[in-house]
């Protein structure tokens, strides 16, 4: 049976050798990949799809720049049906691939599916390197949404850590106070977001202790990674549009 297959994957082979239109080319390798799959599922060895989907993705879309294909737009379902199995990693790959040339025949609805696609292959290879603040990153960058909800966060902890410590000895920051409501929680909660956000008058936290210094340091630090990481998620975005 499986001579039979590698027969067959050899005849299409041959065929792509002649002249035939895209669309043709696009079917051939689709036929190639799928036999090729199916040996791959048999776990013969020395059967590689790598090359031919990377050929394919290619024919699809200038299949459609030459006659308007039957689809409109390139075969997402295909593609993604076929890398299920493949290491994450080389799925990355043809999905950076597969955008470069989105990119050059300006696919758009595609193109933002691919990068949704290369985007959630990113966060889950560096969860599994180990990288977590890489992929929290990642994670918290993604969209404006999660963004949003991770200052919502840093906001009320930092109120939390910022409130006015029972005893003064404990106390890591000192905070200076602006007026904006006589509830001294709610007008706390004010100056914090001021402070955090840049707008404060007079409202300032000062360290008093190593470990606040370092808490204050880190937690900027933390701020400006997710904040520029998205920003350059954006432009990349908006650049290959």
């Amino acid at each position: 049976m499986e001579e039979q297959l590698l027969s067959i994957i050899a005849n299409e082979e041959s065929k792509l050798l002649n002249h035939v239109s895209h669309s043709d080319r696009m079917c051939i390798l689709g036929s190639i990949i799928n036999i090729k799959k199916e040996l791959i599922l048999r776990d013969i060895k020395n059967v590689d799809i790598y090359i031919d989907l990377k050929k394919y993705i290619k024919e699809n879309i200038h299949a459609i720049d030459e006659n308007k294909f039957e689809y409109d737009d390139v075969r997402k379902g295909f593609i993604k049906e076929i890398l299920i199995g493949f290491p994450d990693r080389q799925k990355l790959r043809i999905y950076k691939y597969m955008k470069k040339e989105l990119v050059a025949h300006g696919f758009t609805d595609s193109l933002n599916w691919c990068i949704n696609e290369i985007r959630g292959l990113e966060h889950i290879i560096a969860y599994e390197d180990g990288n977590y603040f890489k992929w929290a990153t990642y994670k918290i960058a993604s969209s404006l949404t999660s963004i949003i909800v991770f200052l919502l966060f840093v906001t009320l902890l930092c109120t939390l850590i910022l409130m006015p410590a029972p005893i003064e000895a404990f106390s890591a920051y000192n905070m200076e106070y602006d007026n904006y409501c006589d509830n001294k929680i709610i007008n706390h909660f004010l100056n914090v977001i001021c402070v955090l956000f840049g707008s404060a008058n007079k409202g300032k936290i000062t360290p008093t202790t190593p470990l606040g210094v370092i808490s204050l340091l880190v937690g900027k630090i933390v701020l400006i990674v997710i904040v520029i990481n998205f920003i350059i998620k954006e432009v990349e975005r908006r650049l290959d549009l």
